[in-house]
């Protein structure tokens, strides 16, 4: 598939020396980069359908904003769905439509 991007966003990976989960707890960390990250990069589609590609394990994954979806057979594709689900339950107007 020949799709153009209109957008590439990249968050670096980090680690957390001192805890975990407390940065937003009001808690002391000392969070420092790492080598890893991840890089998204997304198109406007006219309809509603998602789809998602990970390039580094070569695996794609398709759902419907407009159906209910379940789980993927593709665990990294969990994350993605869980994360549109969630926005759909506190934006029911949430479709990407055109």
């Amino acid at each position: 598939m020949d799709i153009t991007s209109e957008q590439t966003v990249f968050a670096p990976g980090r680690v957390n020396i001192i805890g975990e989960h407390t940065d937003y707890n009001d808690g002391f960390v000392m969070p420092c980069a790492i080598n890893y990250g991840m890089a998204v990069s997304f198109a406007k589609r006219n309809d509603s359908i998602w789809r998602v590609y990970a390039i580094d394990i070569n695996e794609q994954d398709e759902f419907d904003l407009s159906q209910d979806f379940t789980q993927s057979e593709h665990k990294w594709a969990n994350y993605v769905r869980g994360v549109v689900k969630y926005m759909q339950e506190q934006c029911p107007d949430f479709k990407q439509r055109g």
